[in-house]
């Protein structure tokens, strides 16, 4: 059972340390506000804004039986087949699955952002996230960050897959170590991590920590402006 006064806490943290990012980038360094340095610690905070607004929801209401049966009256919705428990579970599936989507997708819309200021060749060539962002960083010099890309791509892919893990090529099975844990992928089989929030709070720090690296190498600072056009 998650802890989510305990998770609430750590995403808080979290967030600051998203917000203080920006302040640094925008009023000190004098970056703009629609350059993809900036939008990436942006659109991260609104993902763990959103996120521990759900927790808050689920934490005061959702425990209480007695809430459900007065939100099915004052909605008018129909009884479910399913205790409201078992709901309960759905719901923190839900937030928590959206959650690492919404991180991974801030990340690798800013990665492709970077790279096709930096190096638009490369930009045109890869499409292919995983291999895009290897180069990228290997070219800045930031290495044994690799296996922690082939870990959040593979989980990735397999939640497009209905949490399957559907390998590519003759290889059936995969095993990342990461953090000093070791992930196993089989093939057709669901991806099995036990403890979701206390593996995603840590990838999600450490694609922060990934980030902040590349927009501080000194190739990356040498380009005034990487714009992003979803601002």
């Amino acid at each position: 059972m998650v802890n989510r006064r305990q998770l609430v806490g750590d995403l808080e943290a979290f967030i600051q340390e998203c917000f203080d990012a920006i302040e640094n980038l925008n009023s000190y360094q004098k970056i703009s506000q629609n350059d993809a340095r900036i939008t990436f610690f942006k659109h991260l905070a609104n993902v763990v804004d959103s996120t521990i607004l759900f927790l808050v929801v689920a934490h005061k209401y959702l425990g209480d039986e007695n809430w459900w049966k007065d939100t099915q009256k004052e909605y008018v919705l129909a009884a479910r087949p399913i205790p409201f428990d078992k709901e309960f579970d759905y719901y923190d599936q839900v937030v928590t699955i959206s959650y690492f989507q919404l991180i991974f997708s801030v990340f690798e819309s800013s990665v492709r952002l970077i790279v096709k200021t930096y190096d638009p060749p490369l930009y045109q060539s890869q499409r292919d996230f995983n291999p895009l962002c290897k180069r990228l960083l290997s070219d800045l010099g930031l290495s044994g960050k690799e296996d922690f890309i082939d870990l959040i791509s593979t989980i990735r892919n397999s939640i497009h897959n209905n949490g399957r893990f559907v390998p590519r090529g003759s290889t059936k099975t995969k095993r990342i170590k990461w953090n000093n844990i070791l992930f196993s992928f089989d093939e057709d089989k669901p991806i099995i991590i036990s403890q979701l929030w206390s593996t995603f709070i840590p990838f999600s720090k450490e694609i922060f920590n990934i980030f902040s690296c590349v927009i501080s190498s000194p190739e990356i600072m040498k380009r005034r402006y990487y714009p992003d056009p979803s601002e």
